[in-house]
């Protein structure tokens, strides 16, 4: 049972992770976008 609830924690936390990672990209490619759209 430990183990599973580790496995869930380890889990959960690398999609949390991976979702932040991508949000911020996200931000960074529509910044870019709106730059060379003004530029």
């Amino acid at each position: 049972i430990l183990s599973m609830c580790e496995y869930a924690t380890m889990l959960t936390c690398i999609v949390f992770t991976s979702y932040f990672l991508y949000f911020n990209i996200v931000k960074k490619t529509r910044k870019r976008k709106m730059v060379t759209f003004l530029f």
